[in-house]
C-alpha cells in the first residue's frame, strides 16, 4: 500500500494549529496559511523571496550561484532566489518530506527520478501549465525525450528537465582502435585487448541499476524495471535478468571485465582508467568535463563512444528536474516561474553545458552558435547529446527507489560476492517484490 506522507503531514499540521489556537488564540504562521494559489497564473506584484533547494556542489554549485546572482540583479521584479545545497537527490527528497507544509519548505527544488513520482503521487507538486500558457512558452523547444516527467502526470506540467545526462563509454584510444557498436562487440574487443595486454583490463561496467543496467535490459527486450504504469515489478517472469547476469559474470570470470565493487564502483573504475589499468568503462556523461581534464593530466588518450546494449546502441537519460511545491503562494509560484524561464534561456543552458558536462536541455541551445562552436572544438562532448533521439528515462513508478535498490542488490549477489546464482537472485527479487508492490 502506498504511504501518503502528504496526508500524514497535513493531519499533523492541523493538530499543531488547533493546539496553538487553543493555547494562545493566534495564527500559527505556517506556510499553509499564506496567500492561497488558485492555480491561475499571476504576475509578480512586489518583492518576493523564494528558496531553491538543489544538489549542485563544487564547480557546479559555483556556476549555479553565479546564475542566481545574475537573476537576482537583473529580473527587475523584486524577486530574490536563495539557493541552498542540500546534498544528493535522496537528501533533497527526504528534507522536502520533512519540511513540507511548514515555513522551512522550499518553493523550488531539484529532484531526481523516483522523487518526482513520489512527490507527484502525493499531490505535492505545483502544476505550472497556467504559466506556460500565459507566456506562450514553447514546450516543444525541449527535446521530446526529455519531456517524459514534465508532462507525464495527469496532463500537468510538474517538472522542468535541468541536469540532463546520459551514459557513455570512456575508452583509451591506445587500446581501442574502433568504437564498440554493440555490447557483444564491446566484450569481444575487451577480451582481445586483455589477451594482448595481460596487465590491462579490457572493460568495466558500473552497477547503477536505473541508469546503466535498465537500458541494457531493455535492449534484450525487457519493458523496463516496472509494469502496469509502475504498479507492478518487471523482470521476474522472463530470462532478461538471468541472461545479462550470466553474460556479465562470464566477462568478469574471463579476466577482461573489471570486477564490480558494490560501493562506488564507477569512481573506482574511473581511477583505474586514469592509472592506465582499465581500457574502457561505462559511466555518466555528467562527469565528462572532469574526465577530459583528468585524462590530460594523466596522459590518457581519451575516446568517447555511444552507450551500447545487446545488438546495437541504446541509452538512458538521467539527472534531475526542477519542481515547484504546491504549497507555494501565488506570488511565490509567479516568482518561481520567472526563475525557471531564466534558467531556460539559451545563454544559461549553454553555459551549464559547457562548464559542467551536462547536456543542453533545449533545442535552441543545441543549435546556439556558442554551443555549436564548442562542440566543433570538442566533439567528444556532443556524443551523449546525439543519443537523446533514442534515449529513455526510468519508467514512472512511485516504487522506483525501492525496487531499483533491490535489483542492484540482486546483481551484487551474483556479480560481486557470488553468493547467488542468477536464478536465485530472481527468486530473491520475487520475495522483495511482494513486500514493495503489495
Amino acid at each position: 500500500m502506498k504511504y501518503n506522507w502528504k496526508k500524514f503531514v497535513a493531519a499533523m499540521l492541523c493538530v499543531v494549529m488547533l493546539l496553538s489556537l487553543c493555547a494562545c488564540g493566534s495564527d500559527s504562521g505556517s506556510k499553509t496559511d499564506k496567500e492561497g494559489d488558485s492555480g491561475e497564473a499571476v504576475s509578480v506584484s512586489g518583492p518576493v523571496t523564494i528558496e531553491f533547494w538543489h544538489t549542485r556542489a563544487g564547480e557546479h554549485g559555483k556556476l549555479l550561484d553565479e546564475q542566481i546572482k545574475q537573476f537576482n540583479e537583473t529580473n527587475g521584479l523584486g524577486i530574490t532566489v536563495v539557493g541552498t545545497y542540500q546534498g544528493s537527490y535522496y537528501d533533497v527528497l527526504s528534507k522536502i518530506k520533512t519540511a513540507y507544509g511548514t515555513d522551512t519548505a522550499p518553493v523550488l527544488a531539484l529532484v531526481g527520478a523516483g522523487g518526482i513520482e513520489e512527490l507527484a503521487e502525493n499531490g505535492a507538486l505545483k502544476d505550472m501549465s497556467a504559466y506556460v500558457t500565459k507566456d506562450n512558452w514553447d514546450v516543444a523547444n525541449i527535446p521530446e525525450s526529455l519531456r517524459y516527467y514534465m508532462e507525464h502526470y495527469e496532463n500537468q506540467i510538474i517538472e522542468f528537465p535541468y541536469l540532463v545526462s546520459s551514459a557513455i563509454i570512456y575508452y583509451n584510444k591506445d587500446y581501442y582502435t574502433a568504437e564498440p557498436t554493440s555490447l557483444e562487440n564491446f566484450a569481444e574487443m575487451a577480451e582481445q585487448i586483455t589477451a594482448n595486454n595481460p596487465d590491462i583490463m579490457g572493460m568495466g561496467i558500473g552497477l547503477d541499476t536505473g541508469f546503466i543496467q535498465r537500458p541494457i535490459l531493455r535492449s534484450l527486450g525487457a519493458p523496463g524495471l516496472t509494469l502496469g504504469g509502475g504498479d507492478k515489478p518487471a523482470l521476474l517472469d522472463d530470462d532478461y535478468l538471468v541472461t545479462h547476469m550470466n553474460d556479465w559474470k562470464s566477462w568478469i570470470d574471463g579476466g577482461y571485465c573489471a570486477t564490480v565493487d558494490a560501493v562506488d564502483s564507477i569512481t573506482k573504475m574511473k581511477n583505474s582508467f586514469l592509472s592506465g589499468k582499465l581500457a574502457a568503462y561505462v559511466a555518466s556523461s555528467a562527469d565528462l568535463k572532469q574526465v577530459i581534464e583528468d585524462c590530460k593530466a594523466n596522459n590518457i588518450n581519451l575516446g568517447v563512444a555511444k552507450f551500447v546494449g545487446y545488438g546495437g546502441y541504446c541509452a538512458p537519460i538521467g539527472g534531475g528536474g526542477i519542481v515547484a511545491l504546491d504549497t507555494a503562494s501565488a506570488q511565490e509560484a509567479a516568482a518561481a516561474w520567472e526563475f525557471i524561464k531564466f534558467l531556460f534561456e539559451d545563454k544559461q543552458v549553454v553555459d551549464n553545458a559547457i562548464r559542467t558536462g551536462y547536456l543542453p536541455y533545449t533545442i535552441s541551445a543545441g543549435t546556439n552558435a556558442d554551443m555549436v562552436a564548442y562542440w566543433d572544438e570538442n566533439p567528444q562532448t556532443k556524443v551523449a547529446y546525439d543519443q537523446l533521439e533514442y534515449a529513455t528515462y526510468n519508467e514512472w513508478s512511485v516504487y522506483l527507489e525501492q525496487w531499483r535498490d533491490k535489483i542492484a542488490a540482486a546483481f551484487a549477489f551474483v556479480i560481486t560476492d557470488e553468493s547467488m546464482t542468477p536464478e536465485q537472485a530472481v527468486n530473491f527479487l520475487r520475495t522483495q517484490a511482494e513486500a514493495i508492490f503489495s
